[in-house]
């Protein structure tokens, strides 16, 4: 737009001022142009994280269930892991460390999701959902 009105033939009254205007109206649409490129980058950023944390959270969810624990999410940021007993079974024993190194990790993934989310609630637009699928 810029180069087109420096290349134009103004003449008139109007000609210095529809310069300056369009001069103007260039430069707004520039830095329009990079508030949004920021925002993407912010949001794209956004995006890789909570993928890799995704990933990483559904690979502990299931290592845990396939060593026979439950895994619940509380909707508060916290994941309790508790080991299964089916019905007619007795309990297997006191739950080790291995149990909570689950429960630890997998809520440590939670919170780091909220935490990410938070940083981009400003953004345009944003997810509706609260709960996250495993």
């Amino acid at each position: 737009m810029q180069a087109k009105s420096d290349g134009a033939r103004w003449a008139g009254q109007n000609a210095d001022v529809v310069r300056v205007l369009i001069g103007k109206t260039t430069k707004e649409f520039g830095d329009l142009h990079g508030e949004a490129n920021n925002i993407f980058q912010v949001l794209d950023d956004a995006h890789q994280e909570l993928t890799q944390l995704q990933r990483s959270t559904k690979s502990l969810v299931s290592e845990a269930i396939g060593k026979g624990y439950r895994v619940f999410d509380n909707g508060d940021t916290s994941v309790p892991v508790i080991e299964y007993v089916g019905p007619g079974e007795p309990p297997k024993g006191v739950p080790g460390k291995e149990l909570q190194h689950y429960a630890d990790q997998i809520t440590a993934s939670s919170e780091k999701w909220a935490r990410t989310r938070m940083r981009t609630r400003r953004s345009p637009r944003r997810s509706r959902r609260t709960r996250r699928t495993w």
